[in-house]
Formats: structure tokens, sequence, C-alpha cells
């Protein structure tokens, strides 16, 4: 079975992390090896710039791979709500999402990861994403979460809120 999964977030250490993670999984010979299902999984990693160094080196581990070409860098601008959907469309169908956001920094402006979690979320229901939106803030925000020391956390329990209420319209997040 073929699991297309978009990484946003993928040239960073976490999604890197995740990227080597996902992959090892579905490597036959590794001790981690699901033995129950066998699938092929082929990550999309977005990145602002496929020829910058950490996106290029993303593809070094195609070559580490059994299965080659499992990785596939795909360029894409946050901001920009219809180059995300083209990635969508164009690599349908997607299974997954993955997404994580850097740390914008200590009383830096956090509307942005806002705004991009919201349209992320959104876009993973109207193309109707089968599998896990998987949103990583660094934090638990529950519903009773105290205040928390800078604003960056705010933006992170507000996407997380927007998470929980598009789950009530079919989101499969986490």
């Amino acid at each position: 079975m073929k699991r297309t999964v978009l990484v946003v977030g993928a040239t960073g250490k976490q999604g890197q992390a995740f990227i080597k993670a996902l992959l090892r999984t579905a490597t036959p010979s590794s001790e981690t090896a699901i033995a129950t299902e066998e699938t092929d999984w082929h990550v999309l990693a977005l990145t602002r710039d496929q020829n910058s160094p950490r996106a290029r080196a993303l593809l070094n581990l195609n070559s580490k791979n059994p299965s080659h070409d499992r990785i596939t860098l795909v360029e894409g601008d946050l901001v920009n709500k219809a180059s995300i959907r083209k990635i969508f469309e164009e690599n349908a169908p997607i299974w997954g999402v993955f997404v994580v956001f850097a740390y914008p920094g200590m009383g830096a402006k956090s509307s942005p990861e806002l705004e991009q979690g919201k349209m992320l979320a959104e876009l993973a229901l109207e193309i109707r994403v089968e599998g896990p939106f998987v949103y990583s803030s660094s934090m638990s925000a529950a519903e009773t979460s105290l205040s928390v020391p800078d604003i960056s956390h705010d933006s992170k329990r507000d996407v997380e809120a927007y998470c929980r209420e598009m789950s009530t319209k079919g989101l499969n997040w986490t």
C-alpha cells in the first residue's frame, strides 16, 4: 500500500526526524519495521527553496533507503494558499499531513503561524486527507491550559483549538 505524507517543516530538526522515523518503519530490514502492514511511504517535503542546502540534504535520505526516491521536494509558500492548494491537488491523494513550525522567538509576532495552521487544516479537510493531520506544537494546549510565557504558545493553542473545531467537520487530527 502506498501512502503519501506531506511534511511541513521538513528541513527543520523535528521535520527531518519525523521523515527518518517514517521511512525507517517501512524498511523491511529495519529492526523497527512494522510487521502487520507493508506500507510504501512517500514523503512530500515542503520547502520554500528546493535548492537550499537543507532541502537538498533531504534527498540524500533517498540513497540511504532500500526503496529510492521516497522523498520528493515540493516548493510552496505558506502565506500563499494557492501555492499550497496546488501541492495538495498535484500530489493527490495525500494520505496524511505532518506540520511543525519554526519557533518565532520570544515576543515575536506569531499570527502567521495561526493563519498558516488554520489554512493547512482547512485544505486537509477540503482535499479529504484520509489519514491524520498531525500538528506538532511543543506543548499541551488543552482548553484548561494556564497562561503561557510567550505569544507563540498562544498561537499554538489557537491552532489546536481550530483543529479541534474542524474535527467536528471530519478532520482527523492530533
